[in-house]
């Protein structure tokens, strides 16, 4: 006990050195100018407040790309200043607070294993850039059991739509149901609050970007280092197998829905440093009963961004290590989660 202790407390400092040199390189990219990513959502609100699409430019990186329903949440905050970002900031802390509090939940896992956590460079990021991730990160920890939380987390976040392979797999159509009831209130309610057009606006970005290989050392997916179009064909007979899986098992499981969880990252189109956010569960999942492992994995994520920043060809065998790690770990049999496997 005393030997782990210390392994995480040296993770700790670890994981936040990363994250303090994570923080010094974006400060370097913006200019020095922290909430990047809050300030294009309140620049993208007035715009559409004031009746322009929020979707022009279409830039990635720059530009306005996310569901519409995120103008009316940061709206309360865009009219506030500096201090709106910082309260935003603020909400996303809490937003990763919580998520870290409700996958111990979920998986038993002993508190102190989730501290290093804390310091996760994705979630770092997430908070003083300002970005929805931290946010989309509680809610599809709450997706497990809720379908209005799911709805919450598309609507943040476009990659957890994967996840709803795995509540058809398992027959839930009352949570499916929930979950497109959600999704419709949230997209109408910002047509009614700005313009009619707004919803339209966002379909004719998506369509726009569909097909798109973002081929960025910045892009943190299997698809978006590779730069390799055929990537596209082995994520999907990926997420087959995992369909089939879900469907052949009864009953909710944690291990397979950690997996799609980690699949919908992996081989997202474009995913970003922060999005890894999204892995709080599969982390946790793993450091529940074997933490060398769980350290691992989360150690690796963070390594890939580092390698993003100067040695961009090492990033990619980070991200490949760091997802055998997880599929290893959630695939093992009897002695990895056997006893938080399935919550009823």
């Amino acid at each position: 006990m005393a030997a782990e202790r210390r392994w995480l407390a040296a993770a700790c400092l670890l994981f936040a050195g990363l994250a303090w040199q994570r923080l010094g390189w974006l400060a370097g990219n913006t200019g020095g100018i922290w909430g990047w990513d809050y300030r294009i959502y309140a620049a993208a609100w007035e715009k559409a407040a004031a009746g322009g699409n929020p979707y022009l430019p279409l830039t990635i990186g720059t530009g306005f790309l996310s569901h519409p329903f995120l103008l009316v949440l940061v709206a309360p905050f865009a009219g506030l200043g500096e201090a709106g970002y910082g309260l935003w900031a603020l909400l996303g802390a809490a937003a990763w607070l919580g998520t870290l509090w409700l996958c111990g939940r979920l998986v038993e896992v002993h508190g102190w294993r989730l501290v290093p956590l804390i310091f996760f460079t994705p979630a770092v990021e997430a908070v003083f850039m300002g970005q929805a991730s931290a946010l989309a990160g509680l809610a599809v920890v709450f997706a497990f059991q809720s379908g209005a939380a799911l709805a919450m987390a598309i609507a943040l976040k476009t990659s957890p739509l994967a996840l709803a392979g795995y509540f058809v797999a398992k027959g839930r159509s009352r949570f499916l149901g929930m979950t497109a009831l959600t999704l419709g209130l949230v997209t109408v309610l910002p047509m009614a609050v700005l313009y009619p057009e707004l919803v339209a606006d966002f379909w004719g970005a998506l369509t726009q970007l569909d097909g798109l290989v973002h081929h960025s050392p910045q892009n943190a997916s299997l698809i978006g280092l590779t730069g390799w179009a055929g990537m596209r064909w082995v994520g999907a007979a990926g997420y087959a197998g995992l369909v089939w899986l879900a469907y052949r098992r009864g009953g909710p499981s944690v291990r397979l829905y950690s997996a799609f969880l980690a699949w919908s990252i992996l081989f997202s189109p474009l995913a970003w440093h922060h999005h890894f956010v999204l892995l709080a569960l599969p982390l946790a999942a793993l450091l529940a009963q074997d933490w060398k492992l769980g350290l691992c994995a989360a150690a690796l994520f963070q390594w890939d961004g580092l390698f993003q920043q100067a040695v961009f060809p090492a990033a990619l065998p980070a991200l490949l290590g760091a997802g055998l790690v997880l599929a290893w770990g959630l695939g093992r049999p009897a002695d990895i989660l056997l006893t938080h496997d399935t919550i009823r």
